[in-house]
């Protein structure tokens, strides 16, 4: 897994390519409650690039929308293919999620 960090005004962007599971799900972890540490984060999860994602990413990304919401800020997710939208229906994590179709529009919706 691959995590890349743009910076887009008030928003923070983390692009993530490849997998995320069990042997490295604790990176998107420990980067996530940095990202938390601070109040009223936005956060953008671009997952254009996202293969495939295990019960351990998908628990990432909870605790990770938790962290969000303890600390005042938001996390939405984008650009999701079909088969990662398949994993999130079929896991029935989907509506646990902010989920947009592109950056542009996570980016107009989050700001």
């Amino acid at each position: 897994m691959d995590i890349i960090e743009i910076p887009s005004g008030r928003i923070t962007v983390l692009e993530i390519k490849g997998r995320i599971d069990s042997s490295n799900s604790i990176d998107l972890s420990n980067r996530l409650r940095a990202l938390y540490s601070k109040p009223g984060v936005l956060l953008l999860l671009d997952l254009q690039g996202l293969e495939y994602i295990t019960s351990a990413g998908f628990r990432t990304l909870l605790i990770g929308r938790r962290h969000a919401s303890s600390s005042g800020g938001a996390l939405a997710l984008c650009g999701l293919s079909d088969k990662v939208q398949d994993l999130f229906s079929m896991g029935g994590f989907k509506d646990n999620f902010t989920i947009h179709a592109t950056r542009e529009e996570g980016l107009a919706q989050l700001g």
